[in-house]
């Protein structure tokens, strides 16, 4: 599983650094396996280790029903206090966004959709469902 974080337009190369790795100390108390930072692919010809990707955590050995609650309750209380724009979560193919408050009953449809995708074979990039803030 993959987390992308949008940032605010004037958040600088440094504070988008610290921002991704305070989310990641937030992540790093849940039972996963591996919480880092993902990288992207070496530069070709390099001996340069695979450069880290600002704004996205590579998430690597997790039970999704038991931990993704927890990510996207965590991901929503750190969008609050950070007033960044949103977290994206990626996992099979499929992709939801969490923009504020959460509801429940998104987290469980967008767990079916990736049961239904793996069962199904399936790992398409272009599925996504999508969690408005909401106003309750």
């Amino acid at each position: 599983m993959t987390l992308r974080i949008a940032f605010d337009d004037e958040v600088t190369e440094r504070e988008a650094d610290q921002h991704t790795r305070n989310l990641l100390r937030l992540l790093e108390r849940l039972d996963i396996d591996e919480v880092d930072i993902a990288r992207g692919e070496p530069v070709p010809g390099t001996r340069v280790d695979a450069p880290m990707i600002l704004g996205s955590i590579s998430l690597v050995g997790l039970s999704l029903k038991t931990v993704l609650p927890h990510i996207v309750t965590i991901a929503t209380a750190w969008l609050e206090r950070s007033a960044q724009k949103s977290v994206t979560l990626e996992a099979g193919g499929v992709k939801l966004e969490v923009k504020g408050d959460h509801d429940p009953a998104e987290v469980a449809a967008y767990l079916a959709l990736i049961e239904e995708r793996s069962n199904a074979g399936i790992e398409s990039e272009d599925s996504e469902r999508t969690a408005e803030d909401g106003h309750r």
